[in-house]
Parts: C-alpha cells; structure tokens; sequence
C-alpha cells in the first residue's frame, strides 16, 4: 500500500507557515486492540488530518523569537494517539558573540484512544488518556557544516501508562549538512 499525503500551505502575512493537511494509508490494519477484542481482521481507515501555524513572534532586548503551534488527529482504531496539540518558542541571537546559537522550548499533549487503552489494559498496563512532554533544546553551531543540540525531556505518564513514572530524559543530537561542493576530476 502507500502513504497519501495532501497539505494547502498559505502565505499568510507574518508567518513562516500556515498549513492544513490529510493523510491516509491505502493498505489494511489490525486493529490496536485485536489482542484484546480478538477481532484480527485487517481494515482500511488509517488516516488523519493536522494543521499548522508558525511565525516571527518579535524581537524583545535583541532576542529573536519565533513560535509554531500544531494540532493534529488520527483514527483511534489504528493509533495510540487520537488527538495532539503542541507547540514551541525559539529563542535565538541570546548571546551576542554566539548568534546562531538557538534555545528552544516545547510542550506537546496527546489523547490516546480508547482502542489503545482496550488493548494496554488487557496487555496488563494501566492504561491514562493522555501523555504531556516538555522539551527544552539548545541548537550550537560548532562551523557551518555541523552544530550540536543538546536536549532534556520530562515525560508526563510515559506510554499514556499509570504505571510508569514519570521520566526525565536527556540526549545529545548532532546535525551534518554536506553542502561542500567537491571539485570534478576528468581523467
């Protein structure tokens, strides 16, 4: 099968992105909770929809801020995560000798579905609603051809399982960007 995707973007004044999308899945799934239904039946109805904004918030004492917010579904049936809102605030030019530096801050919610919480409580969990992240990053460019972003996460209900507690997490991400162009050699 495949992965159809479809998105209207609009060049809204003061925005660096206004956008609308869909998607949806042309093969058939299990259901998530066939476990526990016991209905193993493979159906089509894979899809979703989204929408988001992000734009320039304004500069404040020289600081630059940018925000994006972000709202999306998808069919319960078929995935944990029924519904998301999430959004963010990159603050950049922080430091006056480092002004490509980024710090970034985001919080994201989902709502799970009740096919994900059937198939949790049968598996033994104890299945929540919803699960809550806040992130916050900062993006270190070490040349222009490579940067550094560390990170630290709070996770709210790991998994939407009151089971488990919640975590802490902390990472380390490098980014490569080959834009070096290399002489042709004839020979």
């Amino acid at each position: 099968g495949a992965l159809l995707i479809g998105e209207i973007e609009h060049a809204a004044r003061g925005f660096n992105k206004v956008a609308v999308g869909a998607w949806t899945y042309t093969s058939k799934f299990e259901r998530l909770d066939a476990g526990a239904t016991g209905d193993a039946t493979r159906r089509t109805g894979n899809r979703g929809a989204y929408a988001v904004a992000d734009r320039p918030l304004g500069d404040i004492g020289g600081v630059h801020l940018d925000g994006m917010l972000r709202a999306g579904f998808a069919s319960g049936s078929f995935n944990a995560s029924r519904q998301y809102l999430g959004g963010a605030v990159v603050a950049s030019r922080l430091l006056e000798s480092r002004p490509d530096d980024a710090l970034g801050l985001a919080v994201a919610h989902v709502r799970t579905s009740s096919s994900f919480r059937r198939q949790l409580s049968f598996d033994g969990g104890s299945p929540g609603k919803t699960e809550t992240q806040l992130e916050l990053t900062w993006r270190a460019p070490l040349a222009d051809w490579v940067a550094v972003v560390p990170g630290a996460q709070w996770v709210n209900r790991p998994g939407a399982d009151a089971n488990v507690r919640d975590a802490f997490v902390i990472g380390m991400r490098f980014e490569f960007a080959l834009q070096h162009t290399w002489p042709m050699v004839v020979r």
